[in-house]
């Protein structure tokens, strides 16, 4: 993220992490892709309520993710990692998809034939996007 305007150089995701809070905010992304990347969720501090459990599960369902993954964040201590692999992270639908590492994201080229999927998610005109760099 840049904070003040665009980034300078070169921008990567490589080896960046989203644990606990991070991974719930970024649940609410509407096309959710990691790179090479971890992501995690532990369970939150305090003693949850019932009705802190069930403001947990609207909120999973309101991202379109599993109700699975509270059960999922539930298991990990608070002050644990709580480590999910993109396999889980696919099947609890925390993620859309995982980019390549070989693969730079924002220069890709999707045709006008394409089958929708991660990289090409809305049929458009063919373009090629380029990222830019300054």
């Amino acid at each position: 993220m840049a904070k003040d305007g665009p980034t300078e150089g070169e921008v990567f995701t490589g080896g960046a992490y989203c644990f606990s809070s991070c991974t719930l905010a970024f649940m609410g992304g509407e096309l959710r892709l990691v790179g090479n990347s971890a992501l995690g969720l532990s369970r939150p501090m305090n003693t949850l309520t019932d009705t802190d459990r069930e403001e947990f599960y609207s909120y999973f369902t309101e991202m379109g993710v599993s109700p699975d993954a509270f059960d999922t964040m539930m298991i990990t201590p608070p002050d644990g990692r709580g480590d999910i692999l993109y396999p889980q992270a696919i099947a609890l639908d925390i993620i859309d998809g995982a980019i390549r590492d070989d693969e730079e994201p924002g220069s890709h080229f999707c045709g006008p034939n394409v089958k929708e999927n991660v990289r090409c998610p809305r049929k458009s005109e063919a373009a090629i996007v380029l990222a830019s760099v300054n």
